[in-house]
C-alpha cells in the first residue's frame, strides 16, 4: 500500500474531477481551479514566446511542484507537453488570430512573405506575415498570419497559396496595400512573378522590395570584380580550423610567436549580410600569425586547399583589398543596420538615405563638380565616362590601405596600378546594381520624406495629395 506505484495512483485520484463537482462547484473551489488555469495558461506562453520545446514541459509541471510545495495551485498543476501544445495550438492561436483579422478586415494591411528552400523536402514552407495599424494599441503591428506547407514553388503556386489564405480569412484583396519579398524573378518577375498576379487582384498594390537585401546584392556585385574571391578565401580558412583542437593550438602558437593577441578565426555566411566585414576585420587582426601558419604547413607544396590558401596571402594585393573592403564595408553596415531597426518606422528616410549612399560611393571615383552639376538628379551623371572620373591616385581607399601601397609600391608598381583600376571597377559595378535595382524615380518613396519632422515645413500641398491619390483605393 506504501509503493512508489501506489502513492502515485492515489495522487492521480486526487487530481481527478469528481462526478458531483460536474454538477456545481462551490466558490472557493472554482477560484482556485481558475487560478490554476490562469498558470497553466501562463506557462505554455512562456513556451511559445521563448520558443521552447513543448517537452520542457513535462518537467516543469513537476519543478513546480517541487519549488513550491506549500502552493495549492503548484500542487494542482498538471500541463505536460500534449495539453500544452492543446492550449498554444487551439486555443492561444486561434485567439489571437482572432484579434488580427478583427482589426485587418476593414483596414489597409501589408503582406510579407518567404518559403523554405531546403533540399531534399517534398514540402516547402511558406510563411507570410501580416502589418497593420492595431487601434487597440494605436502602433503598426507585424503578426504572423500563417505557414503552410506548399508543393509548388512556382509564382503561381505561391500566389495561389497566398489567395488560399486571404479567402479563409476573409480578408480583401482591396485592403492589400503592399507586398514584400525576397527579389528572385520568381517573387518579383514583372511577367510572370507574384507580384504580377497579385496586381491583377489589386492593381495597386506597391511592391516594397528589402533594401537590406537590396544594398547586399550591390555588393556582390562589386565584390564579383575583384581579382581574387574574397568569400571563398574566408571560408576556406575558417573550415581549415573548424573542428580542429590541433590547428587551433599551432595557430595559438604562432600569434604569440608573431607577438599578437590570438583570436578565434570569424565565420562568413555569404547569407548574413553583415559578417563579410568582421570576417575581414579578424583575417587583418590575424594576418601575420595566419601567414607563417600556412608558410610553414606540411602540405603546402600538395595540391590542395592549405596551398590555395597560403597563394593567396602571400599574393601582394590580398592584404591591400581586405585593408580596401575593411574601409568600403562599414559604410554599407551602417546603412543595412539603420533599416533593420524594428522599434521606429524607417520608410520615410528610405529615398533620402539610399540617395545619400549614391552620393557618397559616386564621390570617392566621380570628380566633385561634375557631382555638382547633376545634383539635381544623379541618376544623369554618366559614372562610366572616364573624363568623370577622379585620377587613380584620388580615388578612396582608406588611409591603412594607402600606406599599404606606399609600403609595397616600389616593388609592385604593375600591381599596385592594377589595384587602383580594380577599385573604380570595384565603384562602377556598385553605382551601376544600385541603380538598377532602386526606384530613384519612385515619386512615392520621395514624398513620404515629408513624415520625418524636419522635413515636414519643406512639403507642399500637393505633396500630400499625391500621396493621397496614390493610396486612394485604401484610405
Amino acid at each position: 500500500m506504501n509503493s512508489l506505484k501506489h502513492r502515485a495512483k492515489l495522487l492521480q485520484v486526487e487530481r481527478n474531477v469528481t462526478l458531483t463537482s460536474l454538477l456545481g462547484e462551490s466558490s472557493s473551489s472554482s477560484c482556485h481551479r481558475n487560478k490554476v488555469i490562469s498558470a497553466e495558461i501562463k506557462m505554455a506562453q512562456f513556451i511559445a514566446m521563448h520558443n521552447l520545446s513543448f517537452q520542457s514541459s513535462d518537467h516543469l509541471s513537476d519543478l513546480f511542484s517541487s519549488m513550491f510545495p506549500d502552493s495549492k495551485i503548484a500542487a494542482s498543476f498538471s500541463c505536460k507537453h500534449t495539453k500544452t501544445k492543446s492550449i498554444i495550438c487551439d486555443a492561444i492561436d486561434p485567439h489571437l488570430k482572432k484579434l488580427i483579422i478583427e482589426c485587418v478586415r476593414c483596414s489597409p494591411f501589408h503582406l510579407l512573405c518567404d518559403e523554405s528552400n531546403e533540399r531534399g523536402d517534398t514540402v516547402k514552407l511558406l510563411t507570410v506575415l501580416i502589418r497593420f495599424f492595431d487601434p487597440r494599441k494605436e502602433v503598426v503591428a507585424t503578426r504572423h498570419l500563417d505557414t503552410v506547407g506548399i508543393i509548388d514553388l512556382s509564382a503561381k503556386g505561391i500566389f495561389d497559396s497566398i489567395k488560399s489564405l486571404l479567402e479563409k480569412y476573409k480578408l480583401p484583396f482591396s485592403n492589400l496595400l503592399s507586398f514584400t519579398s525576397d527579389t528572385c524573378n520568381t517573387m518579383k518577375g514583372a511577367r510572370g512573378g507574384v507580384i504580377s498576379k497579385l496586381r491583377v487582384e489589386q492593381p495597386k498594390i506597391v511592391d516594397v522590395y528589402c533594401i537590406c537585401h537590396l544594398i547586399n546584392l550591390c555588393v556582390k556585385a562589386a565584390t564579383k570584380t575583384m581579382p581574387l574571391k574574397i568569400d571563398d578565401i574566408l571560408i576556406d580558412i575558417y573550415y581549415h580550423f573548424h573542428r580542429s583542437v590541433k590547428r587551433i593550438t599551432s595557430l595559438h602558437d604562432y600569434a604569440e610567436f608573431c607577438s599578437v593577441e590570438f583570436k578565434v578565426v570569424s565565420k562568413h555566411s555569404v547569407t548574413r549580410w553583415l559578417s563579410l566585414r568582421y570576417a575581414i576585420q579578424r583575417t587583418l587582426e590575424m594576418w601575420n600569425p595566419l601567414y607563417s601558419y600556412f608558410c610553414s604547413h606540411p602540405d603546402v607544396e600538395k595540391s590542395g586547399k592549405v596551398k590555395s590558401i597560403f597563394e593567396e596571402l602571400q599574393h601582394p594585393l590580398t592584404k591591400v583589398w581586405f585593408y580596401f573592403l575593411s574601409n568600403v564595408l562599414p559604410i554599407f553596415d551602417k546603412f543595412n543596420t539603420s533599416f533593420q531597426t524594428s522599434s521606429t518606422a524607417t520608410v520615410h528616410k528610405l529615398y533620402g538615405e539610399t540617395k545619400i549612399l549614391l552620393k557618397n560611393f559616386l564621390s570617392f571615383f566621380i570628380k566633385q563638380d561634375v557631382i555638382q552639376h547633376h545634383s539635381e538628379d544623379l541618376t544623369q551623371l554618366n559614372y562610366s565616362d572616364e573624363c568623370n572620373h577622379l585620377p587613380v591616385r584620388d580615388l578612396f581607399v582608406g588611409d591603412n590601405t594607402t600606406a599599404l601601397i606606399l609600403h609595397q609600391e616600389e616593388n609592385e608598381s604593375e600591381s599596385v596600378t592594377e589595384f587602383y583600376h580594380g577599385v573604380k571597377t570595384f565603384y562602377s559595378a556598385f553605382v551601376k546594381k544600385l541603380l538598377k535595382v532602386f526606384d530613384f524615380k519612385s515619386e512615392m518613396l520621395s514624398t513620404l520624406a515629408f513624415l520625418e519632422p524636419k522635413n515636414s515645413q519643406k512639403m507642399s500641398l500637393s505633396s500630400f495629395d499625391a500621396i493621397a491619390s496614390f493610396f486612394s483605393s485604401n484610405i
